[in-house]
């Protein structure tokens, strides 16, 4: 994705990333646990999954 497509879609993103966060969705939470554990350091270190 370009940088103008990303900048475009950043404040979109934001905007429902908190209000999923307010709503204390669990479907969400489960997302950004997957997420967490996905990006942390463990058997193969961050660079190689980006």
């Amino acid at each position: 994705m370009d940088q103008t497509k990303l900048a475009e879609f950043s404040p979109t993103r934001q905007w429902a990333h908190q209000a999923l966060v307010e709503k204390k969705s669990r479907v969400y939470n489960a997302f950004l646990a997957m997420e967490h554990a996905t990006y942390a350091d463990a058997a193969l270190p961050k660079k190689p999954r980006h």
